[in-house]
């Protein structure tokens, strides 16, 4: 059975952390990990290169010293397993999922903040550790977003959950009791 490129993504990213944790080097994988987002986020058709067969494997096996010559042995290990098994085109995946990983075991989230106005800096922090706190995380990354749609109020995305504190959701509520 075919994997799909998610699939692989969270079976490589769970081995990586697993193995990561093991050797104590947690934070400098994830460190490395983000220095790879970079690199393929740049390139974004390097992972087809990698994995291309009609180049010739002697070639693709140059660019691949070149990628990793700066990264650990462990990670430069991961890499030439993944490169090995032809996964290198799946890399981003890889690395969205180890980052999701990572996240979850730091206790971090991301988290959207639709609102009519601009929120400050002071509004934001105190968003960001009122729904930590609810949720239990330790941290969370807020990406503030306006919409005047909204007409006030906030709407909150994260981890598959919306909080709509939004006016334009309370007179639609309302709107829907009146027609009741």
């Amino acid at each position: 059975m075919k994997l799909d490129k998610y699939a692989v993504g969270q079976r490589y990213a769970k081995a990586l952390l697993s193995l990561a944790e093991q050797e104590q080097q947690f934070e400098s994988i994830h460190e490395e990990i983000q220095a790879l987002e970079t690199i393929f986020n740049g390139n974004p058709k390097l992972g087809a290169v990698l994995t291309d067969t009609t180049l010739s494997g002697l070639k693709r096996r140059e660019l691949l010293k070149k990628l990793v010559g700066e990264f650990s042995t462990l990670m430069q290990h991961f890499l030439s397993l993944v490169f090995d098994y032809q996964r290198m085109a799946e890399m981003p995946y890889i690395i969205a999922a180890y980052e999701d990983l990572y996240d979850h075991k730091m206790g971090i989230a991301h988290a959207k903040v639709t609102s009519a106005v601009a929120l400050d800096d002071e509004q934001i922090t105190k968003i960001s550790q009122s729904f930590a706190k609810r949720e239990g995380l330790n941290r969370v990354l807020v990406e503030s977003v306006i919409d005047p749609d909204i007409i006030g109020g906030i709407v909150l995305e994260s981890n598959h959950k919306v909080i709509d504190g939004s006016i334009k959701h309370g007179l639609e509520q309302i709107k829907a009791l009146l027609l009741k």
